[in-house]
Protein backbone atom coordinates (compact mmCIF):
# COMPACT_ATOMS: atom_id res chain seq x y z
CA UNK A 1 0.00 0.00 0.00
CA UNK A 2 3.01 2.31 1.22
CA UNK A 3 4.61 2.07 -2.46
CA UNK A 4 1.18 2.58 -4.47
CA UNK A 5 0.57 5.84 -2.57
CA UNK A 6 4.32 6.84 -3.45
CA UNK A 7 3.45 5.92 -7.23
CA UNK A 8 0.69 7.49 -6.42
CA UNK A 9 2.36 11.02 -5.79
CA UNK A 10 3.40 12.06 -9.24
CA UNK A 11 0.32 10.46 -11.23
CA UNK A 12 -1.84 13.56 -8.91
CA UNK A 13 0.85 16.12 -9.91
CA UNK A 14 0.71 15.37 -13.79
CA UNK A 15 -3.09 15.18 -13.23
CA UNK A 16 -3.66 18.64 -11.46
CA UNK A 17 -1.23 19.97 -14.66
CA UNK A 18 -3.51 18.43 -17.30
CA UNK A 19 -6.42 20.01 -15.38
CA UNK A 20 -5.19 23.17 -14.93
CA UNK A 21 -4.40 23.35 -18.94
CA UNK A 22 -8.31 21.49 -19.29
CA UNK A 23 -10.43 24.18 -17.42
CA UNK A 24 -8.84 26.55 -19.21
CA UNK A 25 -9.89 24.94 -22.20
CA UNK A 26 -13.06 24.29 -20.80
CA UNK A 27 -14.14 27.73 -19.70
CA UNK A 28 -13.27 29.70 -22.90
CA UNK A 29 -15.79 31.65 -23.89
CA UNK A 30 -17.92 31.52 -27.18
CA UNK A 31 -20.88 30.87 -28.69
CA UNK A 32 -22.36 27.61 -30.43
CA UNK A 33 -22.75 28.05 -33.71
CA UNK A 34 -24.15 24.95 -35.91
CA UNK A 35 -22.94 22.30 -32.98
CA UNK A 36 -19.70 24.16 -33.40
CA UNK A 37 -17.71 26.09 -30.22
CA UNK A 38 -16.74 29.57 -31.79
CA UNK A 39 -14.26 31.10 -29.14
CA UNK A 40 -14.26 34.65 -28.49
CA UNK A 41 -11.11 36.31 -29.41
CA UNK A 42 -9.06 37.35 -26.64
CA UNK A 43 -9.67 41.20 -26.55
CA UNK A 44 -11.54 41.47 -29.55
CA UNK A 45 -14.46 43.61 -27.16
CA UNK A 46 -12.41 46.13 -27.62
CA UNK A 47 -13.63 49.19 -29.58
CA UNK A 48 -16.82 47.63 -29.48
CA UNK A 49 -15.62 44.97 -31.76
CA UNK A 50 -16.79 41.38 -30.72
CA UNK A 51 -15.16 38.15 -32.64
CA UNK A 52 -15.79 34.83 -32.68
CA UNK A 53 -13.75 31.83 -34.79
CA UNK A 54 -13.48 28.30 -34.97
CA UNK A 55 -13.26 25.39 -36.90
CA UNK A 56 -16.55 23.97 -38.59
CA UNK A 57 -17.11 21.27 -41.07
CA UNK A 58 -17.13 24.18 -44.16
CA UNK A 59 -13.95 25.46 -42.59
CA UNK A 60 -12.79 28.16 -40.04
CA UNK A 61 -15.61 30.18 -39.10
CA UNK A 62 -15.49 33.83 -38.04
CA UNK A 63 -18.46 36.18 -36.65
CA UNK A 64 -17.25 39.70 -36.43
CA UNK A 65 -19.64 42.10 -34.81
CA UNK A 66 -19.19 45.83 -34.33
CA UNK A 67 -21.04 48.40 -33.38
CA UNK A 68 -21.46 51.40 -35.46
CA UNK A 69 -23.62 54.08 -33.49
CA UNK A 70 -25.68 53.61 -30.42
CA UNK A 71 -27.08 50.19 -30.93
CA UNK A 72 -26.85 48.87 -34.85
CA UNK A 73 -24.07 46.48 -35.28
CA UNK A 74 -22.67 45.32 -38.73
CA UNK A 75 -22.02 41.45 -38.72
CA UNK A 76 -19.44 40.01 -40.90
CA UNK A 77 -19.47 36.02 -41.56
CA UNK A 78 -16.88 34.58 -43.23
CA UNK A 79 -16.87 30.64 -43.30
CA UNK A 80 -14.34 28.70 -45.31
CA UNK A 81 -14.94 30.52 -48.93
CA UNK A 82 -17.90 31.90 -48.16
CA UNK A 83 -18.72 35.68 -46.81
CA UNK A 84 -22.00 37.88 -46.16
CA UNK A 85 -22.47 40.97 -44.36
CA UNK A 86 -25.58 42.05 -42.49
CA UNK A 87 -26.76 45.12 -40.52
CA UNK A 88 -28.95 44.67 -37.08
CA UNK A 89 -30.66 47.87 -36.39
CA UNK A 90 -31.45 48.12 -32.32
CA UNK A 91 -33.52 50.36 -30.07
CA UNK A 92 -31.16 51.98 -27.28
CA UNK A 93 -32.44 49.16 -25.08
CA UNK A 94 -32.12 46.58 -27.64
CA UNK A 95 -35.51 44.88 -27.25
CA UNK A 96 -36.38 46.10 -30.75
CA UNK A 97 -34.43 44.31 -33.63
CA UNK A 98 -34.90 44.37 -37.01
CA UNK A 99 -31.50 42.25 -39.86
CA UNK A 100 -30.65 43.48 -42.92
CA UNK A 101 -28.63 41.63 -45.50
CA UNK A 102 -25.87 43.79 -47.49
CA UNK A 103 -28.32 44.79 -49.96
CA UNK A 104 -30.88 46.18 -47.40
CA UNK A 105 -33.31 43.77 -47.78
CA UNK A 106 -35.47 43.15 -44.52
CA UNK A 107 -34.82 39.30 -43.41
CA UNK A 108 -36.05 39.70 -39.82
CA UNK A 109 -37.81 41.64 -37.44
CA UNK A 110 -38.50 40.83 -33.73
CA UNK A 111 -38.12 41.55 -30.38
CA UNK A 112 -35.72 40.63 -27.63
CA UNK A 113 -37.38 40.03 -24.03
CA UNK A 114 -34.75 39.58 -21.79
CA UNK A 115 -36.60 38.58 -18.55
CA UNK A 116 -37.90 35.67 -20.59
CA UNK A 117 -35.51 34.96 -22.27
CA UNK A 118 -36.88 34.55 -25.99
CA UNK A 119 -36.51 36.33 -29.11
CA UNK A 120 -40.28 36.80 -30.70
CA UNK A 121 -40.45 37.44 -34.57
CA UNK A 122 -42.93 39.79 -36.17
CA UNK A 123 -44.45 36.84 -38.04
CA UNK A 124 -45.31 35.58 -33.76
CA UNK A 125 -42.79 32.85 -33.78
CA UNK A 126 -41.15 32.57 -29.88
CA UNK A 127 -38.01 31.35 -29.53
CA UNK A 128 -35.47 30.91 -26.57
CA UNK A 129 -32.27 31.98 -27.33
CA UNK A 130 -30.43 30.10 -24.79
CA UNK A 131 -31.36 26.79 -26.13
CA UNK A 132 -32.55 27.62 -29.43
CA UNK A 133 -31.43 25.28 -32.37
CA UNK A 134 -30.98 26.74 -35.74
CA UNK A 135 -32.53 25.81 -38.71
CA UNK A 136 -29.58 23.99 -41.55
CA UNK A 137 -31.29 22.76 -44.76
CA UNK A 138 -30.95 24.00 -48.19
CA UNK A 139 -32.19 27.70 -47.23
CA UNK A 140 -30.39 28.22 -43.82
CA UNK A 141 -27.03 26.76 -43.10
CA UNK A 142 -23.63 27.44 -41.93
CA UNK A 143 -22.45 29.46 -44.90
CA UNK A 144 -25.52 30.91 -44.92
CA UNK A 145 -26.80 31.36 -41.11
CA UNK A 146 -30.33 31.28 -39.79
CA UNK A 147 -31.24 35.13 -39.11
CA UNK A 148 -32.20 33.99 -36.01
CA UNK A 149 -29.09 32.66 -34.66
CA UNK A 150 -27.41 35.68 -36.13
CA UNK A 151 -29.12 38.41 -33.56
CA UNK A 152 -28.62 35.55 -30.97
CA UNK A 153 -24.67 35.79 -31.52
CA UNK A 154 -24.37 39.72 -32.73
CA UNK A 155 -26.09 40.70 -29.64
CA UNK A 156 -24.42 38.81 -27.03
CA UNK A 157 -27.53 36.79 -25.76
CA UNK A 158 -26.36 33.48 -25.62
CA UNK A 159 -22.55 33.34 -24.94
CA UNK A 160 -21.41 29.67 -23.35
CA UNK A 161 -18.62 28.05 -22.15
CA UNK A 162 -17.15 25.49 -24.12
CA UNK A 163 -17.70 22.82 -21.82
CA UNK A 164 -20.90 20.61 -20.36
CA UNK A 165 -20.61 21.42 -16.65
CA UNK A 166 -22.74 17.96 -16.21
CA UNK A 167 -19.84 15.83 -17.85
CA UNK A 168 -16.82 17.35 -16.05
CA UNK A 169 -18.93 16.99 -12.70
CA UNK A 170 -19.46 13.18 -13.68
CA UNK A 171 -15.65 12.79 -15.16
CA UNK A 172 -14.54 14.23 -10.92
CA UNK A 173 -17.00 11.93 -9.14
CA UNK A 174 -15.29 9.11 -11.02
CA UNK A 175 -11.49 10.12 -10.91
CA UNK A 176 -12.04 10.53 -7.16
CA UNK A 177 -13.79 7.31 -7.19
CA UNK A 178 -10.68 5.85 -8.53
CA UNK A 179 -8.43 7.70 -6.28
CA UNK A 180 -9.98 6.62 -3.05
CA UNK A 181 -9.97 3.04 -4.29
CA UNK A 182 -6.61 3.11 -5.32
CA UNK A 183 -5.22 4.53 -1.78
CA UNK A 184 -7.23 2.23 0.10
CA UNK A 185 -8.45 -1.26 -1.75
CA UNK A 186 -11.10 -2.21 0.71
CA UNK A 187 -12.80 0.60 0.96
CA UNK A 188 -15.93 -0.05 -1.08
CA UNK A 189 -15.63 -3.87 0.10
CA UNK A 190 -15.70 -2.69 3.56
CA UNK A 191 -18.60 -0.03 2.44
CA UNK A 192 -20.55 -2.48 0.71
CA UNK A 193 -21.06 -4.79 3.58
CA UNK A 194 -20.92 -2.18 6.12
CA UNK A 195 -17.88 -3.80 8.33
CA UNK A 196 -15.41 -0.75 9.06
CA UNK A 197 -13.02 -2.54 11.98
CA UNK A 198 -11.14 -5.20 11.73
CA UNK A 199 -9.67 -7.40 8.59
CA UNK A 200 -11.74 -7.66 5.78
CA UNK A 201 -11.46 -10.64 2.81
CA UNK A 202 -10.77 -9.62 -0.03
CA UNK A 203 -11.92 -12.07 -3.16
CA UNK A 204 -9.30 -13.01 -5.72
CA UNK A 205 -11.96 -11.95 -8.32
CA UNK A 206 -12.51 -8.64 -6.63
CA UNK A 207 -8.85 -8.16 -6.59
CA UNK A 208 -8.63 -8.79 -10.65
CA UNK A 209 -11.47 -6.71 -11.49
CA UNK A 210 -10.09 -3.71 -9.32
CA UNK A 211 -6.70 -3.91 -10.94
CA UNK A 212 -8.61 -4.05 -14.76
CA UNK A 213 -10.45 -0.92 -13.22
CA UNK A 214 -7.85 0.60 -12.68
CA UNK A 215 -6.82 0.48 -15.98
CA UNK A 216 -10.26 0.96 -17.95
CA UNK A 217 -11.53 3.88 -15.20
CA UNK A 218 -8.79 6.61 -16.56
CA UNK A 219 -9.83 6.00 -20.23
CA UNK A 220 -13.43 6.22 -19.35
CA UNK A 221 -12.26 9.57 -17.78
CA UNK A 222 -10.48 10.85 -20.33
CA UNK A 223 -13.00 10.41 -22.84
CA UNK A 224 -15.89 12.07 -20.64
CA UNK A 225 -13.52 14.92 -20.71
CA UNK A 226 -12.89 15.50 -24.41
CA UNK A 227 -16.36 14.70 -24.83
CA UNK A 228 -17.46 17.63 -22.78
CA UNK A 229 -16.18 19.73 -24.90
CA UNK A 230 -18.42 21.60 -27.55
Amino acid sequence: IKNRRLYLVPVLILSAVLIYFYLGIFFDSGVNYYEHFLKEQPGSTENSVTIYKGSTSEGVATIKSTVMNQADRLVEVNVGDYSKEYVIESTLDCTEVRLFDSENNLILEGSVNIEEGTLTTSMGTSVNYMTYKPIEGDLYNKTNPDPILLIIIANGLADISRGDISKLMFAALLYFTLIIDFIFPDFFLRFKSLTFKGPVEMPKYYKKMQKISWIVVPIIIVGILLNALL
